[in-house]
């Protein structure tokens, strides 16, 4: 699957424009290729492009369920004006098949019980991190421009979107969610990361600490010491 070139382009016209405009160009803090953070808390960087990795994230009633995840797509590009930087922008596909009726009624039974309504989908995060330190460096989640030199954009989408009927129950569903990321970044700062991650429990608020750079990687529902299962990575540069 190929990065439409439109789309490619738009996305790195606004990320350069945040460097050139908003706060200058900026080599930010670079960090020394080895990559420590993730090596030391066995965070899996086994993601590459077409070829499928297990994920798992917690669902109501049935504990962990698994995911295929795969990169579909990854391109780079020099900056054209801004020296120094380096364009990337990648789509990561995870596919999730559906429950059985009597999974569904077991999911929907403990959703609701735990004020959730129908809600049995497995939740799965797009992550950027700095692979030395464990730190986020997504802007739009932490709600700063650029982070160390690192400027990102990530979308999200649902595709293949189905009705089911089972157990008596009618929920709908995908059959994949696809996440695209932007990032901006320079050329020499290594152990940059983007990965897919979902959860032991449903707890978004350690969670959301690390998106607002409060709190490191490991120390959120997103991992366990464990399950490296939980998620999995690409390195950008």
């Amino acid at each position: 699957m190929s990065v439409n070139r439109r789309f490619f382009r738009a996305v790195l016209a606004v990320l350069l424009a945040f460097v050139f405009v908003v706060t200058g160009p900026s080599m930010g803090a670079l960090a020394k290729d080895s990559g420590s953070y993730m090596k030391k808390n066995n965070l899996r960087t086994n993601l590459r492009e077409h070829k499928s990795v297990n994920v798992q994230s917690y669902c109501y009633g049935l504990g962990l369920r698994d995911s295929k995840v795969k990169v579909i797509a990854v391109q780079k590009e020099d900056s054209s004006g801004v020296e120094g930087y380096e364009v990337a922008l990648i789509k990561i596909r995870i596919s999730t098949p559906k429950l059985n009726a009597k999974n569904v009624k077991k999911a929907i039974k403990a959703a609701n019980k735990a004020g959730m309504g129908n809600n049995i989908s497995a939740s799965y995060f797009g992550v950027i991190m700095d692979g030395n330190t464990g730190m986020n460096l997504s802007v739009l989640s932490s709600g700063e421009d650029q982070i160390d030199g690192v400027y990102s954009y990530v979308t999200m989408e649902y595709d293949g979107l189905y009705e089911q009927k089972a157990a008596g129950y009618e929920i709908e569903g995908y059959k994949d969610l696809i996440y695209t990321f932007a990032v901006a970044y320079p050329k020499d700062r290594k152990n940059l990361y983007i990965g897919i991650a979902g959860v032991k429990k449903p707890d978004k608020y350690t969670r959301t600490e690390f998106e607002e750079g409060t709190r490191k990687f490991t120390r959120t529902n997103m991992y366990s010491k464990k399950n490296n299962k939980l998620s999995a990575f690409y390195k950008v540069n």
